[in-house]
C-alpha cells in the first residue's frame, strides 16, 4: 500500500467499473499537513514508469517515482515537502512506444499561464465570511419567502399590436433567408395568410413568422422571400 494513499480499495472498484463520480478528491496533486507534502495521482495505462518532476527536486526524472496501483492504471505517490504554488509535471515512460515524455496534470488545480505549461500544486481550502448572511438566508431565499423578481413589461408594441408579430417581425427582416428556408415547398396553408408552411399549425413559430413577413414593410426583405403567397 502506498504511503498517505488516497485511493481505497472501494475508490478502485469505482474506478475500474467507470462509476467513481469524485475523482477530483482523488486525482491531480492533493496538499497534506500531517505529514507534510503533497500527495500525486494520476491515471497513465499505458505507461511502464511515471515520476513527477518539478521546482522542487531540479525537474529531475528520476527523483520522485510514482507507483501502479493494481491493474487499474493509477500511478500515485507521496512526496514529502512538496508546498502549495510549487510547479510540477508526470514524466511518463510509455511501454508502447518507449520514450518518454513531460506532461501537465489534467486534474490540475491550477496551471501556468500559456506559453508555460507546467502545472501548480494549488491549495482550494476558502474561510468563508458570510456567517451572517447564511444565517438569514432563509428570510430572502427560502420557499415562504417574498418573491421579488421584476417583471418584464407586457404593454403591445404600438408598431406591430403584439409583441409576438413584432418579434417574429423583426426575425424576418434579420434573417430573410432562414424565414424563406422555413416556407419553401410547404405542405400546409395558414388560412390567415395564404403562405405555405411545411409541419406548421396556426400560431406557431413558423406561421407567425410567415404571417409577420407578409406585413412587413421592408419590400427589400420580402423580395428575398422565394416562396409562393398566391397559390
Amino acid at each position: 500500500m502506498i504511503a498517505r494513499s488516497l485511493l481505497s480499495p472501494f475508490d478502485l472498484h469505482l474506478f475500474n467499473e467507470g462509476t467513481h463520480s469524485h475523482l477530483f478528491d482523488k486525482l491531480g496533486a492533493h496538499l497534506s499537513s500531517e505529514p507534510e507534502g503533497t500527495s500525486f495521482a494520476v491515471w497513465a495505462p499505458n505507461a511502464d514508469s511515471v515520476s513527477v518532476i518539478g521546482d522542487f527536486n531540479g525537474w529531475d526524472k528520476t527523483a520522485n517515482g510514482l507507483f501502479p496501483r493494481e491493474q487499474s492504471g493509477i500511478w500515485e505517490g507521496f512526496i514529502p515537502g512538496v508546498k502549495h504554488g510549487s510547479l510540477y509535471k508526470y514524466h511518463v515512460h510509455s511501454r508502447v512506444t518507449r520514450a518518454g515524455a513531460d506532461k501537465a496534470d489534467p486534474y490540475a488545480a491550477y496551471s501556468e499561464q500559456p506559453p508555460r505549461q507546467a502545472s501548480i500544486v494549488w491549495d482550494l481550502s476558502y474561510q468563508w465570511g458570510d456567517e451572517s448572511w447564511m444565517s438569514n438566508r432563509h428570510l430572502s431565499n427560502g420557499r415562504s419567502a417574498t418573491a421579488k423578481a421584476s417583471q418584464m413589461p407586457t404593454k403591445p408594441s404600438a408598431a406591430s399590436g403584439n409583441d409576438s408579430a413584432s418579434t417574429a417581425t423583426r426575425i424576418s427582416r434579420q434573417n430573410p433567408v432562414g424565414a424563406a428556408a422555413m416556407m419553401a415547398a410547404g405542405n400546409r396553408r395558414d388560412s390567415g395568410t395564404g403562405v405555405r408552411v411545411r409541419g406548421a399549425s396556426p400560431g406557431s413559430t413558423a406561421t407567425i413568422v410567415a404571417r409577420a413577413s407578409v406585413a412587413s414593410s421592408d419590400d427589400s426583405a420580402i423580395d428575398k422571400l422565394s416562396w409562393d403567397a398566391s397559390g
